[in-house]
Parts: C-alpha cells; sequence; structure tokens
C-alpha cells in the first residue's frame, strides 16, 4: 500500500481525524460497481493526490456477494515501508429500504456494527468504524468542511442510530424520512468535501 505512514499524512502521536485518513464509503463502491448484488468479482482502488494525479495508495479487494447470508468484502494490500501484509474480510449485509431496491451495508470487522463507512488506522492496519480507536472529526478551525460535519451529525441527534439514521419510539414515519433524506444528502456533500481535502479516489476492476 504504497506510502501510507509515511510523511505527515498521519499524526503521530496525536488523535486522528476522520480527514486524516483513508476510508471506504460502500455507497460510492456500489455507485461505482465494486460491490454488486449476486456477483463474485475483484479488482482494486487507488488514491492520488489531486494536484500531480500521483499515485499514493491501492488496495485490492475481492467482493463475493453470491450467498445473501456470508456476502463479504475481502481486503489485502501491504504497507511498503514496514513490509505489514493485510488480508481480512469484511463482512456485507443488506437492507431494504421503503421505496425498494437493495442498501449494502459493513459489518465493522471490531465492533460488529452496521455502518456505511470504514477508515484506516495504523493500529492494525485494518478498516473498521469510526468509533474503534475514537476517531473524530477536526474541529479546532471551523473551515467549510467542519461546518458541513457538524450540520450532518446535528440531523443524526434529532434521530436514533451509529453511522446510519434509525427512527425513534413516537416519531412519526414522514417526519423521520424527511431527516433521513436530509442526512444522506448532507453525507455526500461531507464526502465530496472531504475527498477534495485529501485526495482522488479512483477504482479499477
Amino acid at each position: 500500500m504504497g506510502g501510507l505512514g509515511s510523511g505527515n499524512y498521519y499524526r503521530w502521536g496525536s488523535k486522528q481525524t476522520l480527514d486524516d485518513c483513508r476510508f471506504l464509503d460502500i455507497n460510492l463502491m456500489v455507485k461505482l460497481g465494486a460491490i454488486r448484488e449476486y456477483t463474485h468479482k475483484a479488482g482494486s482502488w487507488l488514491w492520488t493526490y489531486k494536484e500531480k494525479r500521483e499515485e499514493v495508495s491501492r488496495i485490492e479487494y475481492e467482493c463475493n456477494t453470491l450467498d445473501k447470508d456470508n456476502s463479504y468484502l475481502r481486503l489485502y494490500y501491504k504497507f511498503i515501508n514496514t513490509n505489514h501484509s493485510v488480508d481480512y474480510k469484511v463482512r456485507l449485509v443488506r437492507t431494504y429500504p421503503r421505496y425498494g431496491g437493495v442498501r449494502f451495508w459493513f459489518i465493522c470487522p471490531e465492533k460488529g456494527k452496521r455502518v456505511g463507512k470504514l477508515f484506516l488506522t495504523l493500529n492494525d492496519g485494518r478498516f473498521v468504524s469510526r468509533h474503534v480507536y475514537r476517531i473524530h472529526y477536526a474541529s479546532q478551525t471551523k473551515g467549510d468542511v467542519d461546518r458541513a460535519i457538524d450540520k450532518k451529525w446535528k440531523l443524526m441527534e434529532k434521530v436514533g442510530g451509529y453511522d446510519f439514521p434509525l427512527r425513534p419510539k413516537g416519531m412519526h414515519q414522514k417526519t423521520f424520512d424527511r431527516i433521513e433524506d436530509r442526512f444522506y444528502a448532507q453525507d455526500s456533500l461531507c464526502l465530496r468535501m472531504i475527498a477534495q481535502r485529501v485526495g482522488v479516489f479512483n477504482h479499477t476492476g
């Protein structure tokens, strides 16, 4: 995994923030065709610096969704600086939105929770949910990204959930649907803004 852990991309000795980390967004993977219903395929993701279009990280993957009850995303990559290789599976589960179709979710390898995004930390080299290592959003400087993130989590505070909204007992379904739609729209905006800050994500396979 070229370049991870080198330079000052990871800030040793300080708290990690979500915009310091490589992350995997399952909605983006579905959109790009990396994860699909009833398929078995392999490919790779890579990150490049926006300014130079220079590749800085690459991850190989295998997606298997043929068995609905045992779907997984296998991730395997190497850290060049330490020569440490990682090879593990992330379980995939489905939900079925009221408007039809299917939505995929990760099951965090550490917490066992259903989440939409996983973040890479150097503790053990795996992608896990943001809660595992108490990763937090940067708040020292309230820029555009920070304000967008704050707005997203204010929406989450109105409902229940972990990394996705859950309708609280007693809340009208139409009210929840409206908040849920606003949350996912704001979440997509945050991801686009963070991607612009840390680099460009590409997919092959």
